[in-house]
Parts: C-alpha cells; sequence; structure tokens
C-alpha cells in the first residue's frame, strides 16, 4: 500500500476500476471447489462445500439467469474473494488490490512506457478472467 500512498502524493497515479459482470451469479461451482482444496479445505468441510454447490435443489432464476450462490449467503463474498484471490497475485507491473467484487489495477503514469505496463496488466488481467469463467463489465 506504500506505493499507493507514494503514488498518490506525487498525483500520477492512474486506477483501472475491474468490476465482474454478475460476480456471485458467475462462479462456476466446479473451479470454485478446486480453489477450495487449494486453500487448504478439505475433508468434510470441503465435502460440505461440494453437496451446498453441486448438489444442492434450490435455485433462483431472474431474467432468465440461474443464481451460482444462495441468495442472501454470508458465504456468498468469501467465496468470491476466495475465487478471485489469485488476480491480485498476477505477476504484472501494476498494483491488482481487491475489494468483494471489485477490484483495482494500479498503475504510476509518468512516460508513455508506464502507459504500456498498464495495458499488459489490463491484457494479463483479462486473460485471467477468461481462463476463470469470468467477465469484466467494459463501459
Amino acid at each position: 500500500m506504500a506505493n499507493v500512498y507514494e503514488a498518490l502524493d506525487k498525483k500520477s497515479c492512474v486506477d483501472c476500476i475491474l468490476d465482474f459482470q454478475k460476480a456471485f451469479d458467475s462462479v462456476p461451482h466446479n473451479k470454485l471447489l478446486l480453489k477450495l482444496w487449494k486453500f487448504g479445505i478439505v475433508g468434510p468441510l470441503w465435502d460440505w462445500h461440494h453437496v451446498c454447490l453441486s448438489e444442492r435443489r434450490q435455485c433462483v432464476v431472474v431474467n432468465g439467469t440461474t443464481s451460482s450462490f444462495l441468495k442472501g449467503s454470508i458465504l456468498g463474498p468469501l467465496l468470491f474473494l476466495i475465487y478471485i484471490n489469485d488476480l491480485s497475485t498476477l505477476s504484472v507491473p501494476s498494483d491488482i488490490l481487491l475489494f468483494a467484487d471489485d477490484s483495482k489495477c494500479l498503475q504510476t503514469i509518468s512516460t508513455t512506457r508506464d502507459c504500456s505496463l498498464l495495458q499488459d496488466s489490463l491484457n494479463s488481467a483479462l486473460q485471467w478472467s477468461k481462463g476463470w469463467d469470468l467477465t469484466f463489465i467494459t463501459t
């Protein structure tokens, strides 16, 4: 965070907001279960998540879209953060910060090269999102 404050003090920081489209509703359960396993959630706790995510009989359909997480579930935001956590560990020149279903890609812009570095970081984030079946909202 120190580098973020330093860039803000220099008034040369650019951040791109990375907002996921239908964040909680678009997470593929099989890939979430894989990430839970990699986080060390195994045994009965993993089995419980597997049953809740894979074998549940209740769902919510809004405008033809079936929800991914149980609506109103207190676990939804936490499970989503676990799912996107490795976005912040991409080997990119920019800083990637996560908060709930929003992310930021920060880059100090002083030269044209810095603009290219930011674009490289955004391209990497886009590739990551495609690999994990998530879509960024573009405006």
